[in-house]
């Protein structure tokens, strides 16, 4: 039998037991039906003893670890004791990096050169949360560039429809309009929100790798860069990574190899990825963000499809100037051949002409003021200069991203 093959267990004190051995020789018994004398002889048979001893458990009693408490539960509620304004203004928040180091080094050896007092990092760190708290973002300018209208419609879908759980919420610095659900936003955070370019990208401009437009909802991509989130929706061979947060967006470099020589119908410039009109055998198309300009017919169905696991297929088809059709909605350019080809004229002409002033990205600044209120508050205006050149440094590396998180805001 196999249970005699198992070896015993070494116990404390020398004491040898069998707990597999007995439990499976005890099964095997009760399966045979043997009575207990017959059992007994069978194990001592099997063993070569009379008697099975297991250790003695033992403990040692020691006394409770934690005291008795006198603690009470009050009739009134705990609060707790907040920090006043004056607390919080004296909170230092930012705490010096490796970086910050090498610099303080190479920078105090300039200093003693020159005869002036050495930074500690105290006053560093000091200095650096004051600027950090004292700075607003300020748009360093305008251009223009062909954009989409502004309105309180979702730049996503085109529709201002809103639901409980569908809100349409705007960023506090760019001021784009989204859904929630066409921006992957599944509940609506408390205070400030920031779209991804704004959050990740605030001082630089970012262009989307897949059309012309140089504004709208942004996504970064796999790769590090960027695209509409528009336009990861209504091309099929570009997914997003994550279906509740839509991001990041995968597929940019498949999608531009396979439609790199298509040319859009609307800005006529050779760039990115254009759709296909879904008329069969039309050879015409169009960037997702021009089609939306020129008002083109864009559809979107669903299809039961019991292979996906919702059991709902969203289906998209979108049609030229010429094969849009009335039947599906009122399509004012699909009456007539002449109306469609003026009406990508005047999309073109407005992408090209009637282009809308948006504002450059913001950067931050520091007023007069608060410079001035910071070198009171340290007592050494040379340290603040300095620092100061610094501190620009690592935003301008970073972004623009604040360097204690949670500082970002932007000037109403």
């Amino acid at each position: 039998i196999a249970l005699f093959d198992l070896q015993p267990v070494d116990m404390s004190e020398g004491v040898r037991s069998f707990p597999r051995t007995l439990i499976k020789f005890r099964d095997v018994l009760r399966k045979e039906k043997t009575s207990p004398v017959d059992s007994e002889a069978a194990y001592r048979k099997a063993y070569k003893t009379d008697q099975i001893r297991l250790s003695v458990i033992k403990y040692k009693e020691v006394d409770h670890i934690l005291e008795s408490s006198s603690f009470s539960i009050p009739d009134s509620f705990i609060k707790p004791e907040e920090m006043t304004p004056e607390q919080i203004e004296e909170t230092v928040d930012y705490e010096v990096d490796d970086e910050d180091q090498v610099w303080l080094d190479e920078e105090n050896k300039k200093r003693e050169q020159k005869k002036k007092k050495r930074i500690d990092e105290e006053m560093f760190e000091l200095i650096v949360d004051r600027l950090e708290k004292e700075t607003h973002f300020k748009d360093g300018g305008t251009h223009e560039i062909p954009s989409m209208e502004l309105n309180d419609d979702c730049c996503v879908c085109g529709n201002g429809d809103v639901e409980n759980t569908n809100q349409i919420i705007y960023c506090d610095m760019c001021n784009v309009a989204v859904h929630q659900d066409c921006y992957g936003v599944p509940y609506i955070p408390e205070g400030q929100w920031l779209c991804r370019k704004c959050k990740l990208s605030p001082m630089e401009q970012v262009k989307c790798e897949l059309c012309p437009l140089r504004d709208g909802a942004f996504k970064p991509t796999a790769e590090g860069k960027w695209a509409h989130v528009a336009c990861a929706m209504w091309l099929n061979d570009v997914h997003f990574g994550n279906a509740a947060f839509l991001e990041p967006i995968e597929g940019v470099k498949r999608s531009l190899k396979r439609r790199a020589k298509l040319s859009c119908l609307v800005c006529k410039v050779k760039v990115g990825a254009c759709l296909q009109c879904s008329k069969g055998n039309c050879v015409k198309s169009f960037h997702v963000t021009c089609a939306m300009q020129a008002r083109l017919q864009m559809v979107t169905d669903s299809v039961v499809d019991k292979k996906s696991p919702d059991g709902i297929t969203v289906k998209r088809s979108v049609y030229c100037n010429v094969h849009g059709s009335m039947a599906v909605g009122d399509n004012e350019f699909a009456k007539n051949k002449k109306r469609a080809i003026e009406a990508i004229r005047n999309a073109r002409y407005r992408m090209l002409t009637e282009a809308v002033t948006v504002t450059h990205a913001p950067l931050p600044t520091l007023d007069a003021e608060a410079k001035k209120r910071i070198e009171e508050r340290v007592g050494d205006k040379s340290a603040v200069e300095d620092i100061l050149g610094f501190w620009l440094y690592k935003r301008k590396k970073r972004c623009g991203l604040p360097l204690i998180r949670g500082s970002q805001v932007r000037e109403r």
